[in-house]
């Protein structure tokens, strides 16, 4: 069981009440990474298409970024208690992410990897809605019944 539904359990309302408004404070630092990382996304993908490479500096702002939105989303997603820190480098964080270096990218299969986006992040927002779901309702269970079920958190770690 995670220490964060530990500590909802053990302190009641009152540590229930600390953890939402940390998520909401990590919400909004998570609102303004996405609107930083999309804009270098758009400006990486039309330097890919005219150059055939990802700008050094987008690579790097974009690995750092992809490697910070998962230690966010970790911590949001009760996978870990440690805050991830607001930064693009850190070695220490229970999760971690580790991307190769940029190579030479065909210019007609970055054009066509825009519309391959748009199946991906549909099926990427109805995974993280689910798992938000699921993530509320196991939140109800442990408010009202003060326990973690062993079935919900064998789910939420994927074990058997």
């Amino acid at each position: 069981m995670s220490d964060l539904f530990k500590g909802i359990v053990a302190g009641g309302v009152a540590t229930g009440v600390l953890s939402a408004v940390m998520l909401l404070v990590s919400y909004r630092a998570a609102r303004l990474r996405l609107l930083l990382g999309s804009d270098v996304v758009v400006i990486g993908w039309f330097a890919a298409l005219v150059t055939g490479r990802l700008p050094r500096w987008a690579a790097e702002f974009l690995s750092g970024y992809v490697s910070w939105q998962a230690r966010l989303y970790g911590y949001l997603q009760l996978l870990t208690d440690v805050y991830p820190p607001f930064s693009f480098t850190t070695a220490d964080y229970p999760v971690r992410v580790v991307l190769g270096p940029a190579g030479e990218l065909k210019r007609l299969a970055v054009l066509f990897r825009f519309i391959l986006l748009i199946p991906a992040m549909i099926v990427s927002t109805l995974v993280s809605y689910g798992w938000y779901l699921f993530s509320f309702i196991t939140w109800l269970i442990v408010l009202f019944l003060g326990e973690l079920l062993t079935a919900s958190a064998m789910g939420a770690s994927a074990c058997e």
